[in-house]
């Protein structure tokens, strides 16, 4: 499993009036370390960001447990539980778990995850949906590879 950061851009951007404006963006990516995600960052924002100069301005560790890769306009933060029982005590509980889905909508977003998790045998429980505002989530580097 992946550990993900949220990186943080500060740069220029000129408005529709040609007037330089400071703008924060946030981006989601995996890394090892906050190092790595620096690291990391710098390096993916090169290439968006070619000829502006930005600056890193915060980098954060999120619990997400997968992120789903596919067609959409924005990102969304789907957090589902799921139904376990302890077979020692035969007890129930709930394990949360984040899941970044891509959509054009928060009702498409649902059925992408309800697609994924179809072949599951636990039960799980929709707790919350919300859109994020990751201009980008990156890949993990290894799935990079494997595309070529």
């Amino acid at each position: 499993m992946d550990i993900w950061f949220e990186c943080k851009a500060r740069y220029d951007r000129e408005d529709k009036n040609g007037v330089a404006k400071k703008v924060t963006e946030s981006y989601l990516l995996p890394a090892v370390s906050y190092t790595d995600a620096e690291a990391r960052f710098y390096a993916e924002m090169e290439e968006f960001l070619t000829g502006n100069m930005f600056t890193v301005h915060n980098i954060a560790q999120k619990r997400i447990h997968e992120v789903l890769y596919g067609d959409g306009g924005f990102w969304y933060k789907l957090t589902i539980a799921f139904l376990e029982i302890d077979p020692i005590n035969g007890k129930e509980g709930t394990t949360s778990k984040v899941y970044i889905v891509p959509s054009d909508n928060i009702q498409n977003s649902i059925m992408t995850l309800d697609a994924y998790l179809e072949s599951m045998v636990v039960d799980y429980e929709l707790l919350n949906v919300s859109k994020t505002n990751y201009i980008e989530v990156f890949r993990p580097i290894l799935d990079l590879r494997t595309e070529s």
